[in-house]
């Protein structure tokens, strides 16, 4: 019961997030710069703009997906921006997306982002079909294991239901 209500949790943190937030979708057929990314400029959000976008089209933002921008303060190019995704992965199955983008760093933008999917197959299956170049770090307990993607990118495996919930982390530098 556990892993089910972390996905109730997601699902309501999105819906009371989404009623002050400016919400997103992506046009069909559409190129260049993403929806997300357009409505982000659009808010004043320039330094971090092409880290956005490439969040945006790394994680699925499509025609089917929908986004929200959480609100911005007085300058928001200098600020934390951050949104939340909902895209389509497959045929049948969505991902839920958290990124957040800092401007003003080093390097111009950091940017983090979360990408959590429930899979119908086991954890041991999405293990190696889905990140088979990635090494298994440590198993948790049971139901949790850790993989490690590399410099600044981690997944977390957890059993949950009948299949498995990955949650991706990655740090992006500019």
């Amino acid at each position: 019961m556990k892993h089910i209500s972390l996905v109730q949790l997601i699902a309501a943190l999105s819906l009371s997030l989404s009623a002050n937030a400016a919400e997103v979708t992506q046009p069909e057929g559409a190129s260049g710069p993403s929806a997300l990314t357009m409505a982000a400029v659009q808010k004043g959000v320039l330094t971090c703009a092409n880290q956005i976008d490439k969040v945006a089209k790394f994680t699925g933002f499509g025609p089917s997906s929908a986004a929200a921008i959480l609100p911005l303060t007085e300058q928001p190019d200098r600020s934390i921006v951050a949104m939340f995704m909902a895209n389509s992965v497959g045929r049948d199955q969505k991902s839920y997306v958290s990124a957040t983008f800092a401007p003003g760093q080093a390097n111009g933008c950091a940017a983090t982002y979360d990408a959590i999917i429930y899979w119908d197959e086991n954890c041991t299956e999405i293990a190696s079909k889905v990140f088979g170049e990635f090494k298994r770090v440590e198993n948790w307990d049971a139901s949790l294991d850790l993989l490690d993607g590399g410099r600044g990118t981690k997944v977390v495996l957890m059993d949950a239901a009948t299949g498995c919930v990955s949650i991706k982390k990655e740090l992006i530098n500019q």
